[in-house]
């Protein structure tokens, strides 16, 4: 990304990097990744996904509930509709 713009020189994982960082911190859409990036939106749609894919983004969930903690399915039971 050069200038706000996607160019061949930067790395498909920096940019996935940024994408992800747009979206997941910055709580940006991916039409405004896609604006900010220079790309399609399907591009920043790609990016973000790569970004899970290529484990550069780590969800944490940190809750005193011990139900939300552990192997024993707590957090899947707690969500369930």
């Amino acid at each position: 990304m050069t200038n706000g713009h996607f160019s061949p020189e930067s790395s498909r994982l920096d940019d996935a990097a940024r994408a992800g960082w747009l979206y997941y911190v910055a709580g940006n859409t991916q039409d405004e990744i896609a604006r900010k990036l220079g790309v399609s939106r399907q591009t920043a749609q790609r990016l973000v996904a790569m970004a899970i894919s290529e484990r550069l983004v780590k969800v944490r969930l940190d809750h005193p509930d011990r139900a939300l903690h552990g192997s024993g399915g707590g957090a899947a039971r707690a969500f369930r509709a």
